[in-house]
């Protein structure tokens, strides 16, 4: 099979590395060529052939069998040369109206997806990452289109920490249990919630470790000074390879006020690391509650509690986490569910 990716940039984003273990995992068999629309300074590595296109360029698509867009630009170049594709799938990576809504404001939530649909409402496959979202999205754009694959991903860490980073780490993990979130720093996240739950940790069991950017660093850096727990946050900035900290993670926070799947939440599953999740229904459905700790959203008391419940069961929630990652979330399991679905 002749299949061409179309993607927004080749940025180490969430999207886009779904897309990268899609890709690198199909290759052996099919015949997979790259186009992108944005540069980015860091790139993730492909196995196959890459181009980088013009917004507004026309490509002619007509000797692919199935063409698989990812993102906003991606899914509008897709839409742009529809006319020579034969077999055109479009996949949401994230609920488009609360993400944009708290990135930016309501108005522009809505508008996004509204713009976003008249891409993709044509496609001959409209691809969400969880059950929940495809109900949510039939309600707005062609029911027979829609369908959904969970995320995969198989990562492997490397011992490669920068050395300046290394004591400051030891130090960390010597004196707390960490609580480790890889993400981009924005209001979305909720990691606020993690630096409040410290102020309010007694007996100062946790330490938080940051690997990720983003336009509310600095704000989270002034919320931990302000509540004097500076002393117990790390904040890495960008890493490439943030997988390779996990090892110093026992626990991973994930405080989302929205996820369309939480891919984090699957690498931590991947390296054997409990989880505690906002309780959002998006986790409910991939995991069962033996598998990772839930609290209320929003409630501090409730996330330290979680948090304390968490790491006095971690073995037995590592190894239960560990099994469903294994049986439902690799890399290979989600590219050969996406290529049964190229071959509907």
């Amino acid at each position: 099979m002749r299949i061409a990716f179309i993607l927004s940039t080749c940025e180490p984003s969430g999207p886009f590395i779904v897309a990268k273990d899609i890709i690198n995992n199909i290759v052996g068999e099919h015949d997979v060529t790259i186009y992108y629309l944005k540069e980015s300074v860091a790139k993730l590595d492909f196995k196959a052939p890459i181009h980088k296109v013009d917004l507004f360029t026309k490509t002619d698509f007509s000797s692919y069998d199935v063409v698989h867009s990812h993102g906003f630009l991606g899914d509008f170049y897709s839409f742009f040369n529809r006319k020579t594709i034969k077999k055109r799938i479009a996949t949401l990576h994230q609920e488009i109206r609360p993400v944009y809504s708290f990135r930016y404001n309501q108005f522009i939530g809505i508008a996004t997806e509204k713009v976003w649909f008249q891409f993709i409402k044509k496609a001959n496959c409209i691809v969400t990452l969880s059950k929940l979202m495809a109900d949510t999205y039939k309600r707005a754009l062609p029911k027979s289109a829609i369908s959904f694959v969970h995320n995969g991903t198989s990562p492997n860490p490397s011992a490669l920490v920068f050395n300046e980073e290394v004591d400051a780490l030891n130090k960390l993990k010597q004196q707390y249990k960490i609580i480790g979130v890889s993400s981009r720093l924005v209001y979305g996240k909720g990691i606020d919630q993690l630096i409040q739950a410290l102020a309010i940790d007694e007996e100062r069991k946790f330490g938080l470790l940051l690997i990720g950017d983003g336009d509310k660093r600095l704000e989270l850096m002034d919320l931990a000074k302000k509540l004097n727990v500076n002393d117990r946050c790390l904040f890495l900035g960008y890493k490439p390879n943030a997988i390779d900290y996990f090892k110093y993670f026992d626990l991973y926070g994930m405080t989302s006020m929205s996820e369309g799947f939480g891919l984090c939440v699957i690498e931590a599953a991947s390296q054997k690391i409990p989880v505690v999740c906002s309780d959002l229904p998006v986790f409910r459905e991939l995991f069962d509650s033996d598998e990772v700790m839930t609290y209320q959203l929003g409630n501090i008391n409730s996330l330290l509690a979680t948090l304390v419940e968490t790491d006095r069961n971690k073995e037995v929630l590592a190894k239960k986490i560990y099994s469903k990652y294994s049986k439902c979330y690799t890399a290979q399991i989600m590219a050969a569910n996406y290529i049964k679905l190229y071959n509907r």
